[in-house]
């Protein structure tokens, strides 16, 4: 799995087996926890992204990350559709809930309510909704 410092989206350093749980980005010196999302006390550390370019995800192969935010990450993805098969929607941006707030009730639920919303819009200035779902347990 690759992971990439939430700050600067640089790709942190590989884990060295069971030896480190906080990874050091090399670009801004961010403090990457990859076992838990919060510290006690000193310095703040936060949880890596999954870099999921490269990755397919329903019909779409996830090609470049073109944004990130607070709540998730969006990439730009490319249909894979099977032989045959007609393709309505060529390009997509397909968006993944941060993995640290996947488990956070509220943040899930908030999340399935946009999708719920966008479902409902259809207009040529906004992103329509072509499919939901989950992958890895990630909404």
């Amino acid at each position: 799995m690759r992971l990439i410092c939430p700050f600067c989206r640089t790709p942190l350093p590989a884990l060295a087996g069971n030896a480190a749980t906080v990874l050091t980005c090399e670009r801004c010196a961010a403090e990457v926890d990859v076992s838990r999302a919060g510290t006690g006390a000193g310095r703040p550390r936060f949880l890596p992204e999954i870099d999921r370019t490269g990755e397919t995800v329903g019909k779409f192969r996830l090609v470049e990350r073109i944004g990130a935010g607070g709540m998730g990450t969006v990439y730009r993805g490319v249909a894979t559709p099977a032989p045959g098969e007609p393709v309505p929607h060529p390009v997509a941006a397909v968006k993944f809930l941060t993995p640290a707030l996947a488990g956070e009730r509220g943040v899930a639920a908030r999340f399935a309510r946009e999708m719920k919303v966008l479902r409902g819009l259809d207009h040529p200035g906004i992103v329509g909704l072509y499919d939901h779902g989950a992958v890895d347990g990630i909404p």
